[in-house]
């Protein structure tokens, strides 16, 4: 069973060969920083990636399991992302790909530590599933028998998301936005046709986010990267996991390489946590 079982939900994720090999290009960049899960868990015998995508992540944590004592499973609802993330391992033992939810949740089941990976998961399952679809997606997460879930995604305070930015300042870097960004204009319109005008700091922020991906625009615009406040994140963890999981570490940051890039090209400095990452620990 997918983890999502609407075929709808599953097409919204299927892309081209071409918008594949630059989302794993993208996803790849931070790959260091998304395996940070290994300076605070140690102790577990299987671990699942969230959302596996090429396979990347499993493939670089592997290389650490000395005497190969961890079972590394790579789930994902597309078929094509699995086909190809099992191409590249071909021969390894202890590593599984699946798009079968139950085949993760009964492995799981039989394991004394098991590690949850979510690596800019949160987002897609946002911008792409239902309401009924993602409340399924938190039961299934925090009832699913993990020790540890680890978690890193884009997501910001409510207070700088919301925070108004003065028209005239709006104005002046919306219109340099226009002028020096490639296809600044119909960047500009058509995320405001998918997100609303933008108003705020986290609004121009989320823009900021997607300006290097015109290659893949249409799916890239349309995508909620902020759909989820950090404050709105804890009140999930709370009433979903109240009594299942506790915050073990959380840590707001933002991407340097966005940081600099953006106020290379405009100008504007992004002073605010644009990600956070976290480790939540079943109690």
């Amino acid at each position: 069973m997918h983890f999502y079982e609407d075929e709808s939900t599953l097409n919204k994720h299927r892309m081209t060969q071409e918008q594949l090999d630059k989302y794993q290009e993208s996803m790849n960049k931070a790959l260091i920083d998304k395996c940070f899960f290994m300076n605070y868990v140690s102790d577990y015998d299987v671990l699942v990636d969230f959302g596996c995508a090429d396979g990347s992540l499993v493939r670089a944590a592997q290389k650490f399991d000395e005497g190969n004592k961890t079972l590394f499973i790579g789930y994902d609802i597309s078929p094509q992302m699995i086909n190809g993330a099992e191409s590249k391992t071909a021969g390894i033992r202890n590593i599984l790909w699946t798009t079968d939810w139950d085949e993760v949740a009964s492995i799981v089941a039989k394991k004394k530590n098991s590690l949850l990976v979510m690596n800019s998961v949160l987002h897609e399952v946002y911008s792409y599933s239902s309401p009924e679809e993602y409340l399924h997606f938190w039961t299934q997460s925090f009832k699913g028998g993990f020790n540890w879930i680890s978690i890193r995604d884009m997501m910001m305070r409510k207070k700088h998301f919301d925070h108004p930015i003065p028209e005239d300042e709006l104005d002046a870097i919306k219109n340099d936005y226009i002028e020096k960004s490639d296809h600044g204009e119909e960047k500009l319109l058509t995320f405001e046709d998918h997100h609303g005008e933008i108003k705020t700091e986290g609004q121009l922020i989320h823009l900021f986010m997607k300006d290097n991906y015109w290659d893949n625009w249409e799916r890239e615009v349309a995508e909620d990267y902020l759909g989820v406040t950090i404050d709105e994140f804890f009140q999930k963890i709370n009433t979903h996991a109240k009594k299942a999981y506790e915050v073990d570490f959380w840590e707001p940051f933002t991407l340097i390489y966005l940081k600099n890039a953006i106020s290379k090209a405009y100008g504007y400095d992004i002073h605010v946590p644009t990600h956070i990452k976290m480790i939540l620990k079943a109690k």
